[in-house]
């Protein structure tokens, strides 16, 4: 939810392994409460999902769609965080998961202005994706290794549909490997 902080003890020393097929971690509004998730549908600007730092772990998942699902998030930071998949080569590329998705409602009420620094991803379809107008975001000093695809912005995008008035703009990757 809103300014909410995970901070593990580091890289590999904090380890979370999902076996689900549902997201290891996704964002959601203010509206929530613990066990009962308020749709995205409801997000304004002044309740969605913001604020939040994540750091300092390692997510392992063996079945999930997305590492880190981010619904409408903004201005956050994710550092110092290692997902790892279970996608190799040969595996159907078709049946998508991927490293962090982001997601917009709108272009308004959108995940954009967040940082992601020291971000390794491996072992996914993709390392990051969005189809919707997500924007400003910046990922420095990543590294991206055994995907299908390391990053795909608007690959899916219907311009005119629900969040996707543009697609995504203005992202910034620097210092990545």
């Amino acid at each position: 939810p809103p300014f909410a902080t995970i901070r593990g003890a580091g890289i590999d020393k904090t380890v979370i392994i999902m076996t689900a097929n549902l997201p290891a971690f996704q964002t959601v509004n203010g509206a929530s409460t613990v066990g009962s998730y308020a749709s995205d549908s409801i997000s304004t600007t002044e309740i969605q999902a913001r604020n939040i730092e994540f750091s300092g772990l390692t997510i392992q998942t063996q079945q999930s769609k997305q590492g880190i699902l981010l619904q409408s998030c903004k201005d956050s930071i994710f550092k110092d965080i290692r997902l790892e998949g279970s996608w190799t080569i040969g595996d159907d590329s078709a049946a998508l998961n991927t490293g962090i998705e982001l997601n917009g409602l709108s272009t308004a009420v959108t995940s954009h202005s967040n940082q992601f620094s020291n971000i390794v991803i491996s072992k996914y379809s993709s390392a990051i994706v969005s189809d919707k107008d997500i924007y400003n975001n910046i990922w420095k000093d990543c590294k991206f290794s055994n995907l299908n695809q390391g990053i795909a912005f608007g690959e899916n995008t219907v311009l005119g549909s629900g969040g996707m008035l543009t697609g995504p703009l203005n992202n910034n990757i620097s210092n990545s490997i």
